[in-house]
């Protein structure tokens, strides 16, 4: 009995030892409440508790956190202050770029970051934050515990019109620190229209790149602001629009075994130099697409056409010539003018040349008259019909094709007061001066008191000319059936 008295007595004491000991910590807890200290001023100001409005003025109230020393307050509020007015350049920013159209979808989140990094808007922020005045601080001392710590409010404020007149400072100079590089400000550097695209690019990709810059930065044109980065994207467009097609050189009948050449000789109204430029060449034969293939330019401004003409069918084809570029992402495919030529292709088209060969005794054949080339050219284009030879006779000094008719002539003993003419003819087929093909020699005599010797005997040479049909074989094996 005396034992369990004894530890009823224990655990008593115990309890009531455990009460005595938090008692005591609560006590403590209750010393230890912050004790306010010092204020300054003595008295609290209304603008720690609520910041003030005015139509005139911004104000900004910063409060720092609980710091051991009073200096460290100061600066910490400070801080507080400097924060709060980067955060309000950048809505200024925002607005304005929303009133302005400048930049879709300026969210905090995208803004934000550069805002806080951007150097120029830190130092106008800190220029309107060194101006607070002393009176401006009110600090509050306290204890806490056995530690000091200090708090600190600043006010600050600023006529809303300096606010903006700073932001509309840091528009301008980021505008003059990007626009001072557009082609149009330093004419002498670029003498081609690649520099000048990739120069205008240039600005654009700088100032795009910076949400801030694509909000601010504009250029000052005849209509007015405009944004920069639209701007200079709009200016390396134009200068491609403006490359035109001067004039096209070529042939528009293209022969069995030529091909299609044209020179497309390009201009631009802004530079000399045209380079970074080609064109979409498109052949089509009845609407029908054959062949498409891209050309560039040369150091001449031109652009080099070749339509190799080996497999195409005899016929009438169109050529389109489209300016087009895809060498700037950020512009992506820009077409500017274009340009369609027609052609036809097929049968070799071939003159008639008549070369005379006097010998000694030969007569002036002036009485063969001026039919002769009319009546070989006749003859020629009804044997190249019959066998299906692709040569037409032509009037053309451009061809480097051509039938030559050799003729010599020798004037005979008259007989019985008639005069006697032996006409000799060899007819040829040359190309750039080549002979491709040659008929035999063919010879005949004409007898005449009537001055119709030398038209007696090219008759005769005519009836020849047509059954030389081993000429037209031949002629036929060089230059290949039609397609």
């Amino acid at each position: 009995m005396r034992r369990i008295f004894s530890i009823v007595l224990f655990v008593t004491f115990v309890f009531f030892s455990c009460k005595s000991t938090n008692l005591e910590q609560i006590e403590k807890k209750e010393v230890a409440r912050p004790e306010l200290l010092e204020q300054n001023p003595p008295q609290r100001p209304d603008w720690a508790d609520s910041i003030p409005h005015s139509e005139e003025n911004l104000y900004f109230v910063g409060l720092s956190n609980g710091i051991a020393t009073e200096k460290e307050a100061r600066s910490d509020a400070y801080q507080n202050v400097l924060n709060q007015v980067v955060k309000y350049y950048g809505e200024l920013i925002k607005s304005q770029a929303s009133e302005t159209k400048s930049v879709k979808a300026l969210t905090s989140d995208v803004i934000d970051p550069y805002i806080e990094s951007e150097e120029m808007i830190q130092r106008y922020a800190q220029a309107y934050v060194h101006e607070i005045l002393p009176e401006n601080y009110y600090t509050e001392h306290w204890l806490i515990g056995d530690k000091d710590e200090w708090k600190c409010w600043v006010k600050c404020s600023v006529s809303k019109q300096k606010i903006q007149s700073e932001i509309e400072n840091f528009a301008k100079n980021i505008s003059e620190r990007y626009s001072s590089l557009l082609p149009e400000k330093q004419k002498s550097k670029f003498n081609s229209t690649k520099s000048a695209i990739q120069a205008y690019l240039g600005v654009y990709e700088a100032v795009h790149k910076n949400p801030i810059y694509q909000a601010v930065a504009y250029v000052q044109t005849s209509a007015g602001k405009a944004s920069l980065d639209e701007y200079a994207l709009q200016q390396a467009k134009r200068i491609i629009q403006n490359i035109n097609i001067k004039e096209i050189d070529c042939l528009k009948k293209v022969e069995q075994g030529s091909d299609f050449k044209a020179i497309v000789r390009l201009i631009s109204k802004d530079y000399e130099k045209i380079t970074g430029m080609g064109a979409k060449i498109t052949l089509s034969q009845g609407g029908k697409v054959i062949a498409s293939t891209l050309l560039g330019t040369d150091d001449k401004n031109n652009i080099e056409v070749l339509v190799k003409t080996e497999k195409l069918k005899y016929g009438d084809y169109s050529v389109l010539i489209q300016l087009y570029t895809d060498a700037y992402k950020e512009l992506g495919e820009v077409y500017t003018s274009s340009s369609n030529i027609n052609f036809s292709f097929g049968y070799i088209q071939a003159p008639v040349k008549i070369e005379y060969i006097k010998e000694k005794s030969a007569a002036q054949l002036s009485e063969l008259g001026n039919e002769i080339n009319t009546k070989i050219e006749n003859l020629l284009q009804e044997k190249l019909t019959e066998n299906e030879i692709p040569i037409k006779i032509a009037d053309s000094s451009t061809s480097k094709s051509e039938f030559v008719l050799q003729i010599k002539s020798t004037e005979l003993k008259t007989v019985k007061d008639a005069k006697k003419i032996r006409l000799t003819a060899t007819l040829l087929f040359q190309k750039e001066s080549i002979t491709l093909a040659k008929s035999s020699e063919i010879t005949a005599d004409g007898l005449s008191k009537s001055g119709m010797a030398a038209e007696m005997a090219f008759q005769q040479i005519s009836e020849q000319l047509k059954e030389n049909e081993s000429f037209y074989k031949n002629l036929l094996n060089v230059v290949g059936a039609k397609r």
